[in-house]
């Protein structure tokens, strides 16, 4: 039997990776960055401003990554009585130490900077090596897990289709069809050719651009993947992400209000010292509870109410003379008996009318047990 180019090329991606990736991903902790290393004293780095060169000095220690040209952030925007303005973070410096374990400790450094308005040219330096920065993740991109098993008929939620906004580290997100050479979305049921680069990136030509992503790291608890999404030209990355995937189940679901009436913790604050829960009552309502460990402080946010739409699961908060917050759980997959994969999605309709909505994101929460309504409201 003849097999699949598909097939084929993804059967190569390993051996193709090992051989020709030499960038490092830095993930985690906050920041993003995937860094080429070339040589000793210059490197490409690419974050979630753009891409840039730098000149690298190497203290044995750290290496320190002086950028040719800043990546901008936009940190805040408003107006005052001289006009517009724009408060941006300019980071001019990358510093990285490797730590043990796979580890790596980043910190930026560079000014705060008004653009407009009454403080227009003021600025502010932040950062120094002696900085707790950001501790993260650091991988080899020739030890990336293959993608072998991104055959035809698979299916797995974590690709997109759209433009990157501006001020989001990574576009919405959506379900795609592995096809032969191609991948389909499932929320707009486009078609888009798709390949594998020789150094190992995922890369969709969709409208207008091109979209990569690669496979950094799988859970085999959870079955989450960390995957690192670029916006691709020219055979590289210029801007980069991270997301969570994860491979759908047509099983997935909530089952009945009775079933789905427990306390969901978000699985992205398993682990941390502050554990976020969303409580759903029998009664159909419920709360959001988020706790701060190392006080003790609890935070509690009333749900209005709760319920199925087919598979999905939505809840409401309703602020009067505010605002209206509409979430909705799309299942994506089960993994057991207590995790729960779904696409989440989530929009504020305020009280002007205004509707501010998020990009779909792919998450997970965690069955913790029984959601025990306060007293006042059993």
């Amino acid at each position: 039997m003849k097999r699949s180019r598909f097939v084929l090329a993804a059967a190569a991606l390993t051996a193709a990776a090992a051989s020709i990736a030499k960038p490092v991903a830095y993930y985690g902790g906050g920041v993003t960055y995937l860094i080429d290393w070339k040589g000793t004293q210059q490197a490409r780095v690419v974050s979630g401003a753009g891409a840039r060169s730098g000149q690298v000095v190497d203290n044995g220690s750290y290496r320190l990554v002086t950028l040719d040209e800043p990546f901008s952030y936009l940190n805040w925007s408003g107006n005052d009585s001289c006009g517009d303005f724009e408060e941006r973070l300019l980071t001019e410096q990358v510093l990285v130490r490797d730590l043990p374990h796979g580890q790596a400790q980043i910190i930026e450094m560079g000014e705060d900077k008004f653009f407009g308005g009454c403080q227009d040219g003021q600025s502010t330096p932040f950062g120094s090596p002696d900085d707790e920065g950001h501790i993260g993740k650091r991988l080899a991109m020739s030890l990336r897990p293959p993608m072998s098993d991104l055959l035809p008929g698979v299916q797995i939620a974590g690709p997109s289709e759209a433009s990157w906004p501006t001020d989001y580290r990574a576009p919405g997100q959506d379900v795609v069809t592995v096809l032969d050479g191609a991948v389909a979305f499932m929320g707009t049921g486009h078609s888009f050719p798709a390949s594998f680069s020789p150094d190992g990136w995922w890369v969709m030509d969709v409208s207008g651009f091109q979209r990569a992503q690669t496979r950094l790291s799988t859970d085999a608890k959870t079955a989450g993947e960390t995957w690192m999404v670029a916006d691709w030209s020219g055979g590289l990355p210029q801007r980069v992400g991270t997301s969570m995937f994860v491979k759908t189940a047509p099983t997935a679901g909530f089952g009945t209000m009775r079933q789905a009436a427990r306390s969901w913790q978000s699985g992205a604050t398993i682990g941390t010292n502050t554990p976020y829960f969303t409580n759903l009552y029998k009664n159909g309502t419920g709360e959001r509870l988020l706790k701060y460990l190392d006080t003790g402080l609890e935070y509690h946010d009333p749900i209005t109410s709760w319920g199925l739409d087919g598979h999905d699961l939505w809840w409401q908060r309703v602020r009067p003379g505010d605002f209206v917050q509409n979430r909705r759980w799309t299942p994506l997959r089960d993994e057991g008996t207590k995790i729960r994969w779904v696409m989440d999605h989530s929009e504020f309709v305020m009280d002007s009318g205004e509707v501010l909505s998020a990009p779909p994101w792919v998450t997970y929460y965690v069955d913790t047990g029984k959601a025990i309504p306060p007293a006042a409201v059993r």
